[in-house]
């Protein structure tokens, strides 16, 4: 009894005494020539590829170096702890994907979007809205998605909304290297790296987190449909891995001028109508031109006048932009093989299924200042 004491006491005081030590090596990043960032573990570069094992199993060199880098602790939802490293600002991943694509308007392959998110209301099972997870604080979505509801929490993490939440089968990625220029290839079930992707989409639970602000854009109209844009930072930090990572935003002068020829709409199809699939869908969409868009909207609909916060992408059916949430991104392919958001869905001018019109989206390079701003993304 007195040895399990003296056992019990030496932990009590143990635990502490370590923890003291980590956040005594805990560093200030250098922001300025070394152009560095604190950031989760997981979103710097190679660290991405030791996610799911314990430190005490990485190569020594590797846990070494994040030690000497970190910057930061802080705590999921569920209680645990998440490590931040300083990592310079070239090396924080964000908008890459370890599935290949198929054919339009299919289902996409699970966690192929990884920012996906989806917006919880109060209300049993009402997910009215999606957005996308921009850092590992913060979800841009649609204005209209929060004004007038009571978004409570937000879902990341997730593919398949019937799956059950106790499925065995787990989907295990393989450990490619995204270092590389070329995008990984996922179609073999095994390789020679000893990961084995399921085509099944039972993957990891879905990461449910409180919301703990909302902030709408200062010049939100309804009416006129314009800065259709709001940025929601979660209580907690989403748990970055294979299935949760932030899409790139259009930081850079490059990436602000590009204008792609196709874009990828994503999304359960959460229409205004509540019609939605369980299984996340995406669809390509070609661009529109601002002139020929602006007209047909104005054919649809008098009252929307579309300025340099929209643009414009689809029209060449009756459903492409159906497969889209309301709030959910509009992204493109860079020349670096990521993804990036170029807008967020707006409205379609209550076309789905009946007639051809473009869908309608917030220009995410217009509104980038303000989102940077507000989400407190390095540049």
């Amino acid at each position: 009894m007195r040895l399990m004491s003296s056992v019990c006491l030496t932990t009590a005081l143990l635990v502490p005494l370590l923890a003291h030590l980590v956040l005594g090596l805990i560093r200030e990043c250098d922001v300025g020539q070394q152009q560095q960032s604190c950031v989760q573990l997981a979103l710097c570069g190679q660290f991405l590829h030791y996610v799911n094992e314990a430190p005490k199993y990485w190569p020594p060199s590797v846990r070494q170096e994040a030690l000497q880098q970190l910057c930061d602790i802080q705590q999921t939802v569920n209680g645990s702890k998440i490590y931040y490293i300083c990592c310079d600002r070239k090396e924080i991943l964000c908008g890459v994907t370890r599935v290949q694509l198929i054919a339009y308007g299919q289902p996409a392959r699970a966690y192929a979007f990884p920012w996906m998110a989806l917006l919880e209301t109060s209300k049993t099972d009402e997910l009215p809205c999606g957005g996308s997870l921009i850092n590992d604080r913060h979800v841009l979505t649609a204005a209209h998605c929060v004004k007038t509801r009571k978004i409570i929490g937000v879902r990341v993490g997730v593919h398949d909304l019937s799956a059950d939440r106790n499925c065995e089968e787990r989907i295990h990625f393989p450990n490619d290297d995204y270092g590389s220029e070329e995008r990984p290839e996922t179609d073999a079930d095994d390789g020679d790296d000893g990961g084995v992707e399921y085509a099944s989409s039972c993957g990891p639970p879905a990461q449910r987190i409180p919301v703990e602000t909302i902030v709408i854009h200062p010049k939100y109209s309804p009416r006129s449909k314009r800065n259709d844009l709001a940025i929601i930072r979660l209580r907690y930090p989403a748990v970055i891995g294979y299935t949760v990572i932030p899409i790139c935003l259009p930081v850079t002068e490059q990436l602000r001028a590009f204008r792609p020829s196709d874009s990828f709409v994503t999304g359960w199809g959460l229409t205004e109508s509540g019609k939605r699939s369980t299984v996340l869908r995406y669809a390509v969409l070609p661009a529109y031109s601002p002139p020929d868009c602006a007209m047909k909207i104005k054919e649809l609909d008098r009252m929307i006048v579309l300025d340099e916060g929209h643009l414009c992408a689809g029209g060449i059916n009756k459903t492409a932009h159906c497969y889209g949430d309301s709030g959910g991104p509009l992204q493109y392919v860079s020349d670096s093989t990521r993804f990036v958001l170029q807008g967020v869905v707006s409205f379609g001018v209550k076309t789905c299924g009946t007639k051809i019109a473009p869908g309608v989206f917030a220009n995410v390079t217009h509104f980038i200042d303000w989102i940077v701003q507000e989400a407190n993304i390095p540049t």
